[in-house]
């Protein structure tokens, strides 16, 4: 099953970058926020909070309620994530690729934007 996501209507970059997380990995959002603890679906969460993080200009506290997490659990994620990425090639690497993915959904938001503008007149 390939995962797809529709744009369509403007979303929070928050919420892209949620997606786009969830595309790179073949998740859902369900499955990216569980509960579980199992270290690789653990690693992904991190990474997804950490570019969140990176990319928009929420403090820890907001990033923390906007997804339901403690400001600690974000802040070691963080932090966490910074460290691997400066040792490990991967961890990087899948930042980057998932960047990549929110510029595609920004883009397809962007057209969709103009969609309905020409609509409009």
């Amino acid at each position: 099953m390939e995962a797809t996501i529709t744009v369509e209507k403007p979303k929070p970059l928050q919420e892209l970058i949620i997606d786009a997380t969830c595309l790179y990995y073949e998740l859902t959002r369900e499955e990216l926020f569980s509960k579980c603890r199992q270290q690789t679906l653990v690693d992904k969460r991190h990474i997804c909070f950490y570019i969140i993080k990176q990319e928009t200009n929420l403090s820890d506290y907001l990033l923390a309620q906007s997804l339901q997490y403690s400001r600690s659990s974000i802040q070691n994620a963080i932090e966490k994530v910074e460290g691997e990425k400066s040792v490990y090639r991967q961890v990087a690497t899948e930042i980057k690729d998932i960047l990549a993915i929110v510029d595609k959904l920004l883009m397809k938001q962007s057209e969709w934007a103009l969609q309905e503008s020409s609509l409009a007149y």
